[in-house]
């Protein structure tokens, strides 16, 4: 598998955990805050923490990009980071994206997070 610019190689990769991942579905709106980044589009994701989420995606996205994430449940907004893209599969339609919260807390609405 090739490598680009928009993956982790899957050796560089830790574990760095500090809140339990739930595997939730959440409807967002993403839109990029990265002047360079035209990126507009309702996605959702797959996993959620108190420090990020990991959601789905046609594309990948630079690490380090800047996202605003209003989630359509709750109108609650919250701004991340791009930490990787990773595709799925072999055939690189759909792509795994992790992001980190630049404010850690509660956005998901859960009473408590692990």
């Amino acid at each position: 598998m090739r490598v680009s610019k928009n993956m982790t190689p899957p050796s560089v990769r830790e574990e760095r955990r500090r809140s339990q991942r739930i595997p939730l579905g959440v409807p967002l709106v993403v839109v990029s805050l990265d002047p360079q980044l035209e990126f507009y589009r309702r996605l959702g994701t797959v996993e959620v923490s108190n420090h990020g989420c990991l959601l789905r995606a046609n594309r990948p996205f630079p690490r380090g990009a800047r996202l605003r994430l209003d989630i359509l449940t709750s109108k609650r907004s919250a701004t991340a980071s791009i930490i990787r893209s990773d595709p799925v599969g072999s055939q690189v339609k759909v792509w795994n994206v992790a992001l980190e919260l630049d404010k850690p807390g509660d956005v998901w609405e859960f009473q408590s997070l692990p």
